[in-house]
């Protein structure tokens, strides 16, 4: 009986993972948006923009706001970042 229970509300809601999925997908639309600028930034221009974001989450992390730059920027830098370092990773493999 439970088991049915179960069933019929995981049809009607969805399931735990569903649910966050739909709300992370217009997270992960929005940073995609911006990879092409990100994209055409070079090697150096993404190291200071990391350096400025790293700075930012110190300051963050000890109190105070972070500020500078906005949250789709720091998205942006922050997924070339990570493609970058992929692309490292398979490169030295």
């Amino acid at each position: 009986m439970t088991a049915i229970l179960n069933k019929v509300a995981t049809k009607i809601f969805g399931s735990a993972n569903e649910r966050l999925l739909k709300r992370l997908w217009p997270v992960v639309n929005d940073i995609n948006a911006l990879e092409p600028e990100m994209m055409r930034l070079t090697d150096d221009e993404l190291r200071e923009r990391t350096v400025k974001f790293r700075e930012q989450v110190e300051k963050r992390l000890a109190g105070s706001e972070l500020t500078g730059g906005t949250a789709e920027e720091q998205k942006k830098a922050l997924r070339a970042a990570s493609r970058e370092r992929e692309w490292a990773e398979e490169w030295l493999r």
